[in-house]
């Protein structure tokens, strides 16, 4: 039977529209599928509890729910981690506008470390 089959049950699914490193862990933390999705390519998420959602490329990458295309999750090239694949929460904007602020990656602007002091 093929893995990525769209049923009744299928919420949620990944849509690639640049090709995008994606990972689904489940509420372990251990991966359900992990891959490469090609521009085009779809993968419906398993109607399971707790999955997380990595990526590589989130401008990339599209989430549908429901049939409805959600926003972005951020640039091309962006890495985000720890999205929550619950189709409850993400079809009421359940999808963080930018990661926690104590996982924040340095951008440019901040702080270069080279304050001088006694």
């Amino acid at each position: 039977m093929a893995a990525a089959v769209t049923s009744s049950t299928t919420r949620i699914s990944v849509h690639a529209k640049l090709e995008s490193w994606v990972q689904v862990n489940d509420k372990d933390g251990k991966p359900v599928m992990s891959r490469v999705l090609r521009a085009g390519e779809t993968y419906a998420v398993p109607d399971q509890k707790g999955l997380i959602l990595n990526t590589g490329n989130a401008g990339g990458i599209e989430i549908v729910i429901d049939g409805k295309t959600l926003p972005g999750l951020g640039s091309i090239g962006l890495v985000r981690r720890n999205i929550s694949l619950d189709a409850d929460k993400l079809a009421t904007g359940g999808v963080p506008a930018k990661v926690p602020a104590k996982a924040e990656p340095a951008t440019e602007g901040t702080g270069t470390g080279t304050t001088t002091g006694d």
